[in-house]
């Protein structure tokens, strides 16, 4: 097994942003903080191709505040302890892991004055049902009905996660299924700096038609593949339902039932034109 990690070049923390296995194609959503000469460090543990698309950035002085990638926390069995203490046991059946994110060691984070955290979370030596299995990141409190990790039992999977905190600065991680889990951190958003939180919902789904969608797979198959499906956010998940109030959204999507040729499917997001050269899954 192999695993990315995305710093601003100084000492190697002690975090990963991808994890892949031989052969696999593994994309990850990845907010990184720049040196103060402009660059960004990717190191590799073994060695693969790297690809790396840019959709913005924050000016320094913004209302996201970010840090050396720091592990915060790890369930595995054998490994260290992360800035928070947690059990060395598997997540799963039905219970929730709950982790303060506020008040993190070395002034990560400030006791008070966090909106949102944004996280890398990774499931290993997971273990799902059938269906597959998945994770759901939240402000602790009522768990909503959307997920930030897909799993098959097996899988080492990692994704970026946005999530807001409760008011007690803390955030919960249920895992349908069970698997270890480990989460770094990699900034904060301080209330009303730029970024406004909802509690995870699902917008959008093909399976059932949630948010008016048709029925159906997107994609004109494996030959012909290219089609755009064009949604409005505009109204939907707790998002302003008026023209010109939102310049752009956080989103966690998922591939689902896929079907793809030799070369593989990938998908793009993005405000709908003309379709980019790059991929986000």
């Amino acid at each position: 097994e192999g695993f990315i990690t995305v710093y601003p070049c100084d000492s190697k923390p002690d975090a990963s942003n991808l994890n892949y296995t031989l052969d696999q194609t593994v994309p990850n959503a990845v907010i990184a903080p720049v040196s103060s000469t402009g660059d960004v460090c990717f190191y590799t543990y073994a060695k693969t191709h790297l690809i790396a698309d840019v959709n913005g950035y924050f000016p320094t002085g913004s209302g996201f505040v970010s840090n050396t990638p720091a592990r915060v926390i790890d369930t595995r069995v054998g490994s260290a302890q992360g800035l928070r203490t947690v059990s060395k046991t598997k997540v799963g059946n039905g219970t929730e892991l709950r982790v303060q994110l506020t008040n993190l060691p070395g002034g990560i984070t400030p006791a008070t004055g966090v909106g949102a955290v944004s996280l890398n979370v990774t499931v290993t030596g997971s273990r799902a049902p059938s269906e597959g299995g998945f994770v759901t990141v939240y402000p602790c409190g009522n768990r909503p009905d959307a997920s930030n990790l897909n799993f098959q039992s097996g899988q080492t999977v990692p994704n970026a996660v946005i999530t807001p905190v409760s008011s007690n600065g803390e955030v919960c991680f249920y895992v349908y299924g069970s698997a270890d889990l480990i989460a770094d951190i990699n900034g904060y958003f301080a209330p009303a700096a730029g970024f406004t939180t909802v509690t995870p919902s699902r917008m959008m789904d093909t399976r059932n038609g949630t948010g008016g969608v048709a029925v159906g797979k997107v994609g004109n198959g494996i030959n012909d593949a290219g089609a755009v499906l064009e949604f409005s956010v505009l109204g939907k998940g707790g998002l302003p339902g008026s023209a010109g109030s939102i310049g752009a959204v956080s989103l966690n999507v998922t591939a689902a039932n896929t079907t793809v040729g030799n070369e593989g499917g990938w998908v793009a997001v993005f405000p709908c034109g003309t379709t980019p050269g790059v991929s986000n899954l």
